[in-house]
C-alpha cells in the first residue's frame, strides 16, 4: 500500500466505498416493491447474499447506488466531486460520486430486468401448462376407458338382441 493510501485511511475515516442509506429504509423500500431477496438481487446483478449484506448493513456501494435506487424506487442526487486536502505537501486526493450510468445502459438494464421477469412468468406458465397437460392426459385416459366400456356394453347388447331374435 502506498503512503498516500495509508494517510487517507488513517486521517479520513469518513471516506467510504459505500453510501449509508440505513437498513430500515432499505427493508421498507424492498417491502414496498414486493420483490423477494432473490429477484431483487438478480435485477441488481449481484448474489442474494451480497444484497442481504448490503441491506443488513444499510450501505450500498457507490457504483451500485443508481441501480439500487431505481429498483427500490428511491431518489438520489449525485453530489459534485469533493476535494479533500492531505496533511502533507502530497497531491490532493479527489473523491467523486460514481458518475450516473448512461441513459442507454440504464435502458438496457431495465429491459434486461423486464426480460428476466418475462422468463420467470414463462416458467410459471410452463409449469401450469405441464400440470394442465398432465390433467388432460388423465381425462383422456378416463374417456378412452369409458369408450372401451361402452363398446363392450354395445357388443354385449347386440349379442343379447341377436340371441333372442
Amino acid at each position: 500500500m502506498s503512503d498516500l493510501t495509508l494517510v487517507l485511511h488513517e486521517r479520513i475515516k469518513g471516506v467510504r466505498r459505500g453510501v449509508h442509506i440505513g437498513s430500515d429504509r432499505l427493508r421498507e423500500a424492498q417491502d414496498n416493491t414486493g420483490l423477494s431477496n432473490e429477484k431483487l438481487a438478480r435485477r441488481l446483478y449481484v448474489s442474494e447474499k451480497t444484497w442481504r449484506r448490503w441491506r443488513d448493513l444499510g450501505e450500498v456501494p457507490r457504483e451500485h447506488l443508481p441501480a439500487v435506487a431505481r429498483e427500490l424506487g428511491l431518489q438520489f442526487e449525485p453530489l459534485d466531486p469533493v476535494v479533500i486536502g492531505v496533511a502533507s505537501e502530497s497531491p490532493t486526493a479527489v473523491v467523486e460520486e460514481a458518475p450516473p450510468e448512461s441513459a442507454r445502459l440504464e435502458g438496457l438494464e431495465h429491459r434486461q430486468a423486464q426480460l428476466l421477469e418475462m422468463v420467470d412468468g414463462l416458467r410459471a406458465s410452463q409449469s401450469a401448462v405441464i400440470q394442465s397437460q398432465s390433467a388432460l392426459v388423465h381425462v383422456q385416459s378416463a374417456l378412452v376407458q369409458a369408450l372401451g366400456d361402452l363398446v363392450n356394453e354395445l357388443r354385449a347388447e347386440r349379442r343379447r338382441i341377436g340371441d333372442s331374435g
